[in-house]
């Protein structure tokens, strides 16, 4: 009798759940509608791209006036890359446009970093090489120009957000500034060493070239005292007291020796 009563409790029991559900099926409804319209703003929020776009220019000519002396050396060793605003620019710009470098400076960025976080190694290539493709470099439009002598690019990037797209640009182009540096004084350093080694061999050559004339002048030295110590000898036995030496014989010689 006990458990026929507890089962028809438990069968009342789910009855009254069903009934529940049934009296609350359009709120249950509305709330489902409501998470799935959520789930379809955040989801386009993420997928929203803005574009970041920065304006880039040449240094001005007069910034180079202190490595005219450099530049003048370089010219000098037969260096075809000068420093200076144009040349600068230029290695700037192929800096940027080189994906394998911006994929390096990508690879250490903290906003990056989180979005590759939860991927394998093949995934984060894929998605570096992708992030690496959104920059792009451009001319700038004639109409929007300030400056007709200097170079001037515009530099641009998307990314979902605009605050971190301002700082990756800013980080990608700081950067490649100093990766340029580094490359004109690892240029720079490595003709110092060229030239270096170009003197210490040319002062080598010019120590054995000393040395043979210093040995030949000391040839000479000794027959010369050879050929007076026998003239000596001679006057000597023939007992003249005053030496004078035949100078042109003396001259001949010498020149023979």
């Amino acid at each position: 009798m006990v458990e026929t009563s507890k089962k028809y409790e438990n069968e009342i029991d789910l009855f009254e759940i069903i009934k529940l559900l049934w009296r609350e099926k359009l709120k249950i409804i509305l709330i489902i509608y409501l998470a799935f319209l959520v789930g379809i703003y955040l989801n386009s929020r993420e997928s929203e791209s803005f574009k970041i776009s920065v304006p880039l220019q040449s240094a001005k000519s007069s910034n180079f006036i202190n490595l005219i002396s450099l530049n003048d050396i370089l010219s000098e060793n037969d260096r075809s890359l000068l420093i200076n605003s144009e040349n600068f620019f230029k290695l700037f710009e192929r800096e940027l446009n080189d994906l394998d470098s911006v994929v390096d400076i990508l690879r250490t960025n903290e906003f990056v970093q989180r979005r590759i976080s939860d991927l394998d190694e093949k995934s984060v290539n894929q998605a570096l090489t992708r992030y690496a493709r959104s920059f792009k470099l451009s001319k700038t439009p004639k109409a929007e120009m300030v400056l007709g002598d200097q170079i001037q690019r515009k530099f641009s990037f998307v990314w979902p957000n605009t605050d971190e797209g301002v700082k990756i640009t800013e980080e990608v182009i700081i950067q490649s500034l100093e990766n340029v540096k580094l490359a004109v004084i690892n240029n720079v350093t490595q003709l110092a060493q060229s030239i270096d080694f170009k003197i210490e061999r040319r002062l080598n050559e010019l120590d054995v070239e000393l040395s043979l004339i210093k040995k030949n002048e000391l040839d000479k030295i000794k027959k010369r005292i050879v050929y007076l110590t026998e003239q000596a000898e001679i006057a000597k036995t023939l007992g003249i007291e005053t030496n004078s030496l035949n100078a042109s014989a003396l001259s001949q010689s010498e020149s023979n020796s």
